[in-house]
Order: C-alpha cells, then structure tokens, then sequence
C-alpha cells in the first residue's frame, strides 16, 4: 500500500544519509502490545470481530525489505514475546496503555546493546583500559 512504500523510501533515505556521512545504520523493529500479548489480541479481535489481522505480516515485510536492502534489522518482536509468554514479564503499562514500562524498556535496551556489541558497532578503543 502507499503508506508502506512512503515508508520504504524514507528509510532507504535515511540510510543514505547514514552512509553518505560514514555512520552506521540499523533498523530496529518496535512491536506493539497486541503482537505480544496473546490475552490482549483476543479481547481486541473479540471487540472486533470483523477484523482480520496478522500479528507478525508487518515483521515479515520489514525482514523481506531489509534483506533485499542490505540493511541490517534489529526486530524485538521475537524477544518480547518470549518475555512475556515463557517468562511473564509485564512489559507494558497497563492493558490501556501500550507504552512500555520500565521491564519493557530494560529488555529492549539489553537487545539493543548485545546487537551492538555482537555486530561491532561499537568500536572498542585501548583507552582508558590500563
């Protein structure tokens, strides 16, 4: 659709930038409350019968897209949900509110760091380790 191909161009954009002034480029995929939270999609479908959604098609195209672009793409989506399924983690604030709470913040910043470290981005200097 036309909002998902503004959306593809604007990133390819941003990654010329990224490119253009020597700086690394990642793409990190955010997912939202009802792709986690089994409990929450069923009361959403429920509330909304003639919906039909696919929790994870957005995740597909973005992965499809980032391969084909050579970009490289950090996507939550498997980590949250192993969060909060196999280890009951509360990650979001309320079933109202689909913002994360702190629990869902250190997760994503701990993927957000091994995906760093584990792909170089950042570099590791000799300073300050004496």
């Amino acid at each position: 659709d036309q909002a998902w191909a503004v959306t593809k161009r604007l990133i390819l954009e941003i990654r010329k930038i990224a490119i253009e002034n020597d700086t690394a480029f990642l793409l990190m995929s955010i997912p939202d409350k009802i792709q986690v939270d089994d409990q929450y999609f069923r009361m959403v479908m429920n509330q909304n019968r003639q919906l039909k959604f696919d929790r994870t098609k957005i995740n597909r195209e973005l992965r499809m897209f980032a391969v084909n672009n050579d970009i490289d793409l950090l996507d939550l989506l498997p980590v949250f949900r192993n969060q909060h399924q196999k280890k009951r983690k509360k990650l979001f604030h309320s079933i109202i509110d689909r913002h994360w709470n702190s629990e869902g913040h250190r997760v994503a910043a701990k993927e957000l760091l091994n995906h760093l470290n584990k792909y170089q981005y950042i570099p590791v200097t000799q300073e300050g380790c004496d």
